[in-house]
């Protein structure tokens, strides 16, 4: 069976679980194979297979007073600086290295590497209590994790 077959037919209760701890480990240079984020075990919220586009698609459904009181990430709320904005660049000053959360765009993120925005994927998911089933690859290892 073909490699492509294979990573279309993974299904993350297909695996063992490991912890938090051991998943974050293996972060890393990853690739995400499967990942199913609900809400109320019914709403999917996100299946995509990129830290950020998962994580964006948690804050779509929040507020923004929510995303800057429960986030573990640096935030620039530009809302009441638009003296800041750079209207040739259409973004604020001093947000190099900031990308806008999509569903509120007067709010920047720092752009992260894989862990740490695996990590405030899995902080949201609990706070929010939302589940996640994740199944990556790594150096040809599969790594299942499920809150």
């Amino acid at each position: 069976m073909a490699g492509y077959n294979l990573m279309t037919m993974l299904r993350p209760e297909d695996f063992e679980y490991i912890t938090s701890k051991e998943f974050l480990k293996n972060v890393k240079s990853s690739k995400i194979l499967k990942c199913v984020v609900i809400k109320n075990d019914e709403e999917i919220i996100s299946e995509k297979q990129k830290y950020a586009s998962i994580m964006q698609d948690i804050w779509r459904i929040m507020t923004p007073d929510e995303i800057l009181y429960n986030t573990q990430l640096t935030i620039v709320d530009v809302t009441n600086n638009y003296k800041n904005i750079d209207i040739t660049k259409k973004t604020p000053t001093g947000t190099k290295h900031y990308q806008m959360i999509k569903s509120n765009p007067n709010l920047y993120f720092r752009n992260k590497s894989a862990r740490p925005t695996m990590e405030e994927i899995l902080h949201l998911c609990k706070i929010k209590n939302y589940t996640i089933k994740i199944t990556i690859k790594k150096n040809e290892k599969l790594f299942s994790y499920k809150q």
